[in-house]
C-alpha cells in the first residue's frame, strides 16, 4: 500500500487513478476466480515496505484480553456512570489492573507511540479468515468472507474487539487522571485518535467509518477527562502538549483516505453475475444478491430472492455496469477533493442520478460509502474544537480566568500554534469559514442594563442505549448525503431501518437469525406472557405490518415462480412448493444454509412453518379480495394498484385470524423451548430506548464552545445532542449526561 506523504485533505488522485486502471482489467478475470479481487483488496490495505503492521503488535495482546464485565456491553449508560469512586469502579479497576489488560495497554501504547516520526504504522489485516492466526480467528480478530469469497459479504468482527479496547483505554484514562497522571491520560486519548486514523485508512467504508468513530471517541474521552477532573489539569504544559499532539499536519500526511474496497466489491459482483458479452446470468444474479441483501436476516432470503428475480431482466449489461461503477467512484473522487463549502457537494451525486432498477446491484454496494463524507468533516471539526478546548483550559491555568468575549483567536501562538475555524460555518459573502461559537455564560450575554444576567440554559438529548454515539453524532451530522434512498428502503438498509439491530447485540454470542426474528416479534409479542398480544398485533398490522406482509407475499410468490415457472393458479400445490422452498440451498452454500437448516438453528420445526404458510396461502387463494392479485402473481404478471390494495387488506385479515395467530404462537413456543430460548427471551424483552432530553443551567464557571452544525444556523448551543441543531464541544455532552443521571 502506498504511503507517500501528501498535502491537503485526500490523495484520491493517486489511489483513484490506480483503481481506474485496475478496473479496466476486470473483464479479463474469470468470474470463477474471486481470489484476484481479494488479493487486490489485500494490496490496498497491506503494510508495505518500511511500515509496521499494527496487528502484529496489538492483536496478540488483544487475543489474550479478559472479557470485560458483561454489563459494560449491555448497559452503556451504566458504563458512562462508571468513574473512580463510583459503585462499579472496584469491579472495573480489578479488570483494568489484571495482567492481560496491562499487557494490552502497553501494546496499544507501542503502536500509537508518536516519538519516532519515521516509524510508520499500518493496520494491514488481510481479507479472509484463512490468512490470519487461528487464535485470532477464535477471538474474532479477522475479516471474514463468505459465499465464494465475495468482498461484498465481508464481515468485520475485529471491530467489535476494538470496541472492547476502546472501553479499556477510556476507563484507563479516567483512572490515570484521577491519580493526577494527566499527561499519561492525554497520551492515551491521542493514541485512540491515531489508532482510529489507521483504521480509517482501511479499504472498506465500514472500516473507514469505524476509524472515524474511534477518533471521535478518543477526542470525546479527552474532553470528558478534562471536564470531570479539572483540578488535575492545572499544568499549562500538559494541556498545550496535548493540543500539539492533535496537530493537523501530523494527522493529515496519511489521514482521510477515501476507501476503495467497496469499488472492488462492486466489480467482483459484476464479474460474478454478468458475462461480458452475454449479459446477466440469472441464477447467479438472483441467488447472489438475495443472499447478500438478507445476510443479516437469513429467513428473509426468499423474499429478497423474489425482489431480485423481479429486477434481473432490468439489470444493465457488463459495459453499462462497468460505466456506472466508473461514474459513481469517479464522482466520489472529485467530491473528496472539494472544499467543504463548495456548491458541488449540494449537486446530485452520480449515484443518485442513476436509474435504480438497471443499476440496483451497484447502488446497493455504493450507498454506505456516502457516509464517509460526513464522518470526515465531523471528525476534522471535532479535532479542531478539541484543540481549542485544551487551549482554553491552558489559558485558564495561566490567566486564572476564561478567554475574553473576543473569541478563541487570542490562543495563538502561546497556547495553540494555530486556531481552526468551524468547518460547518461558511460565510458565503466573506468567502471564509467563521470561528467556533465561544462565550462565557452570564458574563458575555447581552442583556438590558436594567436586568441581571441569568445562567444560560442548554437542552441536550442523549440516547441511553448509545450515549457515546449520541455525544458524537450531534445535530444530524450523519444524515444521508443526498435524498435518494430507494434501494436502501427496499432492502432494509440505511435510515429507513429502525436502528434496533445495534441494540440487540448483548455479547459475542450475537446471532443474526435471532436478531431478525425478534426485531419483528417485539412489535406485537408479550414477552412476560410469552404469547402474541392480539391488540398490539392488529395495531402492528394497521401501522404498516400489512403492507410489509403484502410485499413479502409478492416476493414469495415471485421466488416460487423462479423455482417452478410452469406454476398455474388452477393447479398450484402449496405443499409441494413449500417443500421445494424449504430444501432450496443457494449455489456454493453448505446444506445447512437451506430454509430448513435456518429454521432448525433457532428451534423451529420446519413442518410447523410449512403448515402455517400452506394455510396462509390457501386462505389468500380463496379470499375474494386477494384471489385476483394472487392469480395474477402466479401467472407471472403484475397486479394492478386496486388488486394490491385488496391483497393488503386480505393479508391483514388472514394474519390476524385466530387460527393464524394460534399457529404463530405455536412456532414462537418452539423457538423459546429451543437451545436459544433464553437469548430470545432476553432480546424480546428489550425495547428501543427513547431519546432522553435534559436541561442544564450554565453560569460563569464554565465557557461554552460549539459549532453551528450542518444547518449553519447559530442557536448559541441552546439545543444540542441527537435531536439538537448545534454541536456542543464544551461542556462535553457525555459529561453533562453523567451529571444528570448521577444526580449531580
Amino acid at each position: 500500500m502506498l504511503k507517500q506523504a501528501w498535502i491537503g485533505v485526500g490523495r484520491l488522485g493517486l489511489i483513484g487513478g490506480c483503481a481506474l486502471l485496475l478496473s479496466s482489467a476486470a473483464a479479463a478475470i474469470a468470474r470463477e476466480d474471486p481470489s484476484v479481487y481479494v488479493a487486490r483488496a489485500d494490496q490496498l490495505g497491506a503494510a508495505g515496505p518500511g511500515t509496521f503492521a499494527i496487528e502484529d503488535t496489538l492483536f496478540p495482546a488483544l487475543a489474550k484480553m479478559d472479557a470485560e464485565p458483561s454489563w459494560m456491553v449491555r448497559d452503556r449508560t451504566r458504563l458512562v456512570k462508571c468513574v473512580p469512586g463510583s459503585a462499579d469502579w472496584a469491579e472495573v479497576e480489578s479488570w483494568l489492573m489484571a495482567t492481560p489488560q496491562r499487557d494490552l495497554v502497553e501494546a496499544f501504547k507501542a503502536c500509537t507511540d508518536r516519538s519516532d516520526r519515521k516509524k510508520k504504522w499500518v493496520l494491514g489485516l488481510p481479507y479472509g479468515a484463512d490468512n490470519v492466526e487461528s487464535d485470532w480467528v477464535e477471538k474474532g480478530l479477522c475479516v471474514t468472507l463468505s459465499q465464494d469469497n465475495l468482498l461484498a459479504t465481508a464481515e468485520f468482527p475485529y471491530l467489535k474487539a476494538l470496541d472492547s479496547l476502546t472501553d479499556l483505554v477510556t476507563l484507563e484514562m479516567l483512572r490515570l487522571v484521577s491519580e493526577k497522571e494527566s499527561d499519561a491520560s492525554m497520551d492515551l486519548g491521542i493514541g485512540l485518535v491515531y489508532l482510529g486514523r489507521h483504521v480509517s485508512e482501511r479499504p472498506f467504508a465500514t472500516e473507514s467509518l469505524y476509524g472515524y468513530r474511534m477518533m471521535s471517541r478518543g477526542l470525546l474521552a479527552m474532553t470528558d477527562a478534562v471536564y470531570t477532573y479539572q483540578d488535575s489539569f492545572r499544568d499549562k504544559d500538559v494541556l498545550v502538549d496535548a493540543a500539539a499532539g492533535l496537530d493537523f499536519q501530523d494527522l493529515k500526511w496519511t489521514q482521510f483516505i477515501f476507501p476503495m474496497g467497496d469499488r472492488l466489491a462492486a466489480e467482483q459482483l459484476m464479474a460474478r453475475t454478468i458475462e461480458e458479452r452475454r449479459g446477466v446470468i440469472p441464477d447467479a444474479y438472483v441467488t447472489t444478491m438475495a443472499a447478500l441483501t438478507s445476510k443479516d436476516h437469513p429467513l428473509r432470503r426468499f423474499g429478497a430472492g423474489g425482489h431480485w428475480n423481479d429486477t434481473v431482466a432490468l439489470q444493465a449489461d457488463w459495459f453499462e455496469t462497468e460505466g456506472a461503477i466508473n461514474r459513481i467512484w469517479g464522482d466520489f473522487g472529485k467530491r473528496w477533493n472539494y472544499s467543504f463549502h463548495t456548491r458541488e457537494h449540494a449537486r446530485e451525486t452520480d449515484l443518485e442520478a442513476l436509474s435504480t432498477p438497471p443499476h440496483e446491484m451497484v447502488t446497493w454496494v455504493a450507498k454506505p460509502v456516502i457516509k464517509v463524507f460526513h464522518a470526515r468533516r465531523r471528525t476534522m471539526n471535532e479535532i479542531a474544537a478539541t484543540r481549542i478546548v485544551l487551549g482554553c483550559m491552558a489559558w485558564k491555568a495561566v490567566r486564572y480566568d476564561w478567554l475574553g468575549r473576543d473569541g478563541t483567536a487570542a490562543l495563538r501562538p502561546n497556547f495553540l500554534s494555530y486556531v481552526e475555524p468551524d468547518m460547518y460555518n461558511w460565510h458565503t459573502r466573506q468567502e471564509t469559514y467563521l470561528p467556533f461559537g465561544y462565550f462565557v455564560p452570564m458574563r458575555d450575554e447581552i442583556v438590558d442594563v436594567r436586568d441581571d444576567p441569568v445562567p444560560h440554559e442548554v437542552v441536550f438529548s442523549v440516547d441511553p442505549a448509545d450515549p457515546y454515539g449520541s455525544a458524537i453524532d450531534q445535530a444530524g451530522v450523519m444524515r444521508e448525503y443526498g435524498g435518494t434512498q430507494t434501494a436502501e428502503r427496499e432492502m432494509g438498509r440505511g435510515p429507513a431501518s429502525s436502528g434496533d439491530d445495534d441494540l440487540l447485540v448483548e455479547s459475542d454470542d450475537s446471532n443474526p437469525i435471532i436478531e431478525g426474528l425478534t426485531k419483528d416479534l417485539r412489535s406485537y409479542y408479550d414477552a412476560s406472557a410469552q404469547k402474541i398480544d392480539v391488540d398490539r398485533y392488529r395495531e402492528f398490522l394497521s401501522q404498516g405490518g400489512a403492507r410489509s406482509a403484502q410485499e413479502e407475499v409478492v416476493a414469495f410468490v415471485g421466488l416460487m415462480r423462479l423455482l417452478d415457472p410452469s406454476i398455474q393458479p388452477e393447479t398450484v400445490n402449496w405443499n409441494d412448493l413449500m417443500d421445494r422452498l424449504l430444501s432450496f440451498v443457494p449455489p456454493g452454500a453448505p446444506p445447512s444454509a437451506s430454509m430448513r437448516g435456518a429454521l432448525s438453528e433457532v428451534g423451529i420445526d420446519s413442518g410447523t412453518f410449512k403448515q402455517m404458510n400452506v394455510k396462509y396461502f390457501e386462505s389468500l387463494m380463496v379470499n375474494p379480495g386477494s384471489k385476483g392479485a394472487m392469480s395474477t402473481l402466479l401467472k407471472g404478471g403484475r397486479p394492478s394498484a386496486g388488486e394490491l390494495s385488496a391483497l393488503s387488506r386480505a393479508v391483514e385479515e388472514s394474519l390476524g385470524s385466530p387460527e393464524m395467530i394460534s399457529m404463530q404462537e405455536q412456532m414462537i413456543g418452539q423457538m423459546l423451548a429451543g437451545t436459544m430460548g433464553d437469548r430470545i427471551r432476553r432480546m424480546l424483552a428489550k425495547r428501543t430506548s427513547a431519546v432522553n432530553a435534559y436541561s442544564v443551567m450554565l453560569d460563569g464557571s464554565q465557557f461554552v464552545l460549539y459549532s453551528v452544525g450542518p444547518d449553519r444556523f447559530d442557536n448559541r448551543a441552546r439545543n444540542v445532542g441527537v435531536r439538537g441543531d448545534d454541536i456542543l464541544f464544551w461542556p462535553p455532552v457525555i459529561s453533562l449526561y453523567r451529571e444528570a443521571i448521577s444526580g449531580n
